[in-house]
């Protein structure tokens, strides 16, 4: 399901990287841990899934009806034995992705300090880096609620509970459109950093 979310903005973030390597030549920095990330905590360990169950019927209020609920009886066995293969693909992609995240900010923070300690100013470069940041925290956000759904969609008894089975079917999806966005939302920044750090590096140069 990750899978097709990677690739483009996977290789911006290295094409920035590799740029940013330049930068640290012209100035060296010691290497600092990335500022303003935060990992949401564990859902599956600050709410039951009785909890998560009400609040997604909350917010979807759905009623699925009695041919509905016979399609999933019907069905939702068979597709629980589909999630638990893709839950373990879908981990690897998720943590990759995320390692991917840190390393860039990781890096950015470190030019980004040094750079402001040399007396360089860096405006243009910190207000793209804030606007990455939120766009990673969202992510984190958004991959959490979808790590959790997908876990609680393998897990549930959807032959004793299929409104739950399906209301948790439709908070996976949402959340996985919502990981498009912020994947999306993360790589329109990663020009804006490139710029900034080009700018930096030709005055750099020029000292």
């Amino acid at each position: 399901m990750l899978t097709s979310l990677i690739s483009r903005p996977a290789r911006l973030l290295y094409a920035c990287l590799v740029f940013m390597a330049s930068v640290i030549y012209f100035a060296s920095m010691v290497m600092s841990a990335p500022a303003g990330l935060a990992e949401p905590p564990n859902g599956e360990k600050t709410t039951s899934l009785a909890e998560r169950l009400d609040k997604r019927q909350a917010e979807q209020q759905l009623d699925i009806g009695s041919e509905l609920k016979q399609r999933i009886l019907s069905k939702c066995e068979a597709a629980q034995g589909l999630v638990n293969k893709l839950k373990t693909r879908d981990g690897v992609i998720r943590d990759k992705y995320k390692n991917q995240y840190f390393q860039f900010a990781e890096k950015l923070e470190t030019i980004t300090t040094g750079l402001a300690k040399q007396g360089v100013s860096t405006s243009a470069l910190v207000s793209a880096q804030q606007r990455i940041t939120e766009a990673i925290n969202q992510y984190l956000v958004d991959a959490e609620s979808y790590r959790v759904a997908i876990n609680d969609l393998a897990s549930i008894s959807c032959q004793s509970n299929p409104e739950g089975f399906y209301i948790t079917l439709q908070a996976a999806r949402a959340s996985r459109e919502k990981l498009k966005t912020d994947v999306d939302s993360t790589a329109r920044t990663v020009p804006d950093i490139k710029n900034a750090l080009v700018k930096i590096k030709s005055e750099l140069e020029q000292q």
